[in-house]
């Protein structure tokens, strides 16, 4: 081992120098010995460098003579070490022993963890040890969250790391071993080793440094008070570096790391049975797009429970854990919140009862874990994505009305609750296939045969979800509809090397152009229609009638059809009802208050609004905080594209699906039902996905504990 050794030995203590030499020259070490100050032979009147009012304040105790002389002895130490100019050396006290194959772990935690300043290699305690690396011997390089760990007895330091303790630790107030570890305190990349390196000696049992006990030097209970504040802080203060520190951490390897962002080949030639069942349970996440039912919900609480429990075994307890970051930290605050209004209200309101689907609300908390079960679990999304295309164009099929068709009448569905619900799952299903079309056209390595097939099966589905969209004539889809393929067409005109999408940017306008000529007469009459409450709103106003007054008269009065006035007359009740608190909202008393306000008469129940409904629910705070989280999530997912981790289609899929939702619950209050729900914890926990991805390549810098 090319290290130079230095054992700190006291002269009275010949026999423990004997016994660590001859092991070290058997191992063929360069051992030199430096001579320990001998703390019981210096008077207390002569000590120099100490600040005994802060060692009592901290310790609780009088500082012991063999105490003064172990700080100074290791100072000495370090010392000696840097007047030799060595780069790197090894400090031991003189009561631990190195065995055959102590040379090749040292060298192996140095090759491991090349950028430090000190590891401790002896320890007392490794409680809650996170783990920053492990060497090929298994030696688990970190620190610990609970300390102090106890002894110094052997450490490697490296120049650079000497000149810093001997700058940060040149008085002493505490044991030499307890402020070692401090890195915090003296900014030093100091870390521990698990197990010991070395084991001790039998000198070990007769302590140089205790003539008296500790227990002996202990002050009263009552002057000790403030020595336990200070530790409490300091285990405060330890654990929220040892948590955030991830200087020096190697960039951690996720399944996913061996995928490349332009063709997401799979990490195996064949699928296993893990990646086959994966692959199942993320298509029955976003089942809601295909039919109405809970099965999202129990599949994303299995997603959640497994991605916890991966999280705790594997990842917590490293340096190498993604962090959910400020935006996970509100997703999980913003249900404590909920929970917290719900409790009051409900204390002091028992008779507002529980029907106001808070649940919905309180789901962000399984947003960032949901991601994770994303980054850590699954592992091929090229085929996830295939299936999602073959399954939607099977129930697309399924769900065609074809005597409505052929009549020229509204369709009825069969796996939604109305035609509205079953219009946005065929608009989910027209965006993401036109996406996956572009997607076809970028990737490399792809057979010709199977992209020729995967793109006719897209194309159908394309054509068949268009059908849908119209026979089931809803307004607000159509809307939907309009804004976001224009979108689409122009995230793909910077993507038009190849022919498929040359045709998709001409297509997708086109589209809505053949929408507005076929179904002219119906685009026209809702055109009229709103045309003419425009013009009825703004006489009632003219007359001295407020806004919301005037929306109730043009629903009540107005000649409008059933589904026009009844949302004019929903609309205004909802922003009568939350005028009342507009910041925080009506919290669980919103269904009670909404129950008395509205009209007992009205075929609708629902605000029909998303935004209102959030805003009636819990004010501008609810709206700035959905707002947030959405544009967070396109920005991340932007980002991550931008960086080559995901293919720039999906960014593409993700900011259009999320506009096209936005747009529906213009009309409807799609935030509520089990398409919102699902899509909306489908879209944040992949935005969560994408920021873990950022953070495998060593980004974002996060700053959180979790």
């Amino acid at each position: 081992m090319n290290l130079p050794v230095y054992v700190i030995n006291l002269d009275r203590s010949r026999e423990r120098w004997t016994t660590i030499k001859e092991t070290a020259d058997r191992l063929g070490w360069d051992c030199h010995r430096v001579s320990a100050i001998d703390g019981r032979q210096v008077d207390r009147n002569d000590w120099v460098d100490v600040n005994l009012r802060e060692f009592e304040k901290k310790c609780g105790r009088r500082m012991l003579s063999g105490e003064y002389g172990c700080y100074r002895s290791h100072l000495l130490a370090l010392n000696t070490f840097l007047d030799e100019g060595a780069s790197h050396g090894l400090i031991l006290e003189d009561d631990v022993l190195p065995d055959d194959s102590t040379a090749s772990r040292i060298e192996a935690i140095m090759e491991t963890a090349p950028d430090f300043d000190v590891i401790r290699l002896v320890n007392h305690r490794s409680r809650l040890f996170v783990c920053l690396e492990e060497t090929e011997y298994g030696d688990k390089i970190g620190r610990t969250i609970i300390g102090p760990q106890g002894s110094a007895a052997a450490y490697i330091v490296s120049r650079r790391g000497a000149e810093r303790l001997l700058a940060a630790l040149a008085f002493m107030e505490l044991p030499w071993d307890v402020a070692l570890e401090r890195f915090w305190q003296t900014e030093t990349s100091i870390y521990s080793v698990s197990p010991n390196v070395f084991s001790f000696s039998g000198h070990c049992h007769t302590s140089c440094i205790t003539e008296t006990s500790y227990d002996e030097e202990k002050f009263h209970p009552f002057r000790r008070i403030r020595t336990a504040l200070f530790r409490i802080g300091q285990h405060c203060v330890r654990g929220h570096h040892v948590m955030l520190s991830r200087a020096g951490a190697a960039v951690p390897v996720s399944p996913l790391a061996a995928t490349a962002s332009g063709s997401d080949e799979p990490l195996r030639r064949f699928p296993s049975v893990f990646d086959v069942l994966w692959t199942l349970v993320t298509l029955l996440f976003v089942s809601a797009v295909w039919f109405e039912s809970d099965v999202y919900r129990f599949v994303g609480l299995a997603m959640f429970t497994i991605g916890l429990v991966s999280y705790f075994r594997n990842d917590f307890l490293t340096y190498a854990r993604p962090m959910v970051g400020p935006p996970g930290i509100l997703c999980l605050l913003w249900p404590v919140y909920l929970l917290a209004r719900f409790a009051v209200t409900h204390t002091q309101h028992p008779e507002y009862g529980t029907e106001s689907s808070e649940g919905i609300y309180l789901l962000t908390a399984l947003y960032s874990t949901v991601g994770y079960f994303f980054f850590r679990i699954v592992r091929n999304p090229f085929a996830t994505a295939s299936a999602f295309i073959l399954i939607s164009l099977a129930f697309s099929v399924a769900a065609m009305d074809f005597h409505a068709i052929a009549a020229g009448v509204r369709a009825v569905t069969h796996y939604h609750n109305n035609t509205i619900h079953a219009a946005i799952g065929n608009g989910f299903i027209l965006l993401l296939s036109l996406a996956f079309l572009s997607y076809l056209s970028e990737r490399q390595g792809l057979a010709r045969g199977y992209r020729r097939l995967l793109s006719l099966l897209a194309l159908v589905t394309v054509v068949v979800s268009a059908v849908n969209i119209l026979v089931l004539e809803s307004k607000g889809v159509w809307m939907a509809v309009a804004v976001a393929l224009p979108l689409l067409a122009l995230f793909m005109a910077g993507g038009i090397s190849r022919g498929l999408n040359r045709l998709i940017v001409v297509a997708a306008p086109l589209a809505v152009v053949a929408i507005a000529t076929l179904w002219h007469g119906e685009i026209a009459r809702h055109a009229d229609e709103i045309h003419g409450v425009w013009t009825l709103l703004k006489a009632h106003m003219d007359q001295g009638q407020s806004f919301v007054g005037a929306m109730r008269e043009v629903g009540m009065h107005g000649g409008l059809s059933i589904n026009f006035s009844a949302r004019l007359i929903l609309w205004s009740e909802a922003l009568k009802l939350w005028a009342e608190s507009p910041i925080f909202g009506n919290g669980v008393s919103w269904f009670h208050l909404w129950q008395s306000a509205s009209d007992p008469e009205m075929p609708y129940k629902l605000i029909h609004n998303g935004f209102l409904e959030i805003g009636v629910r819990y004010g501008a705070l609810g709206l700035v905080f959905y707002a947030y989280l959405c544009g967070w999530s396109c920005r991340i997912v932007w980002r991550t594209a931008n960086e080559g981790l995901i293919a720039r289609s999906a960014a593409h899929a993700f900011i259009v699906t999320m506009v096209f939702f936005l747009v529906t619950n213009l009309s409807n209050s799609n935030v509520s039902l089990a398409l919102g729900e699902s899509y909306m914890w489908f879209a944040a926990s992949f935005a969560f996905y994408c920021y873990f991805r950022l953070q495998d390549v060593g980004m974002p810098k996060s700053r959180t504990y979790i």
